[in-house]
């Protein structure tokens, strides 16, 4: 017996309550949110430690969100078409980046290739290495 399709199939296309509609609405305003917040973190890094012009840092930025861009569609496609056996439409994908996601946190606090050894994560904030006694 296969596992239950969440595709509305060759029928009329389903609607969703006005809860779900407000919840998916939500969703999206707080990934956005989250997004400008992130893309303002990225400008002030690679401008104020990694000492890219502020030209320089805003190219950065859009040449990732063309990317993303032009991803998205691609990835949404193929997630839309692959399956998993036991999980159904789109779950492997939803499971690999969650796994991923997992797994980042730990790549955030390795050093950049580049960056001084010298230089710690305190004193890029301005901060003191350690409390004076």
């Amino acid at each position: 017996m296969s596992p239950p399709s969440d595709d509305a199939g060759p029928g009329p296309p389903r609607t969703l309550s006005l809860a779900a509609r407000l919840s998916f609405a939500v969703g999206h305003f707080l990934n956005d949110l989250c997004a400008g917040m992130w893309f303002t973190y990225l400008l002030l890094f690679l401008h104020s430690v990694r000492g890219y012009s502020s030209r320089g840092a805003g190219l950065l930025l859009l040449l990732g969100q063309v990317a993303d861009g032009l991803c998205t569609p691609l990835v949404g496609y193929e997630a839309d078409r692959a399956s998993c056996v036991r999980c159904g439409p789109r779950k492997a994908w939803h499971l690999a980046a969650r796994a991923w996601a997992a797994g980042k946190p730990r790549l955030n606090g390795l050093p950049c290739c580049t960056m001084d050894p010298s230089l710690s994560s305190s004193s890029l904030a301005g901060l003191p290495r350690r409390l004076p006694t």
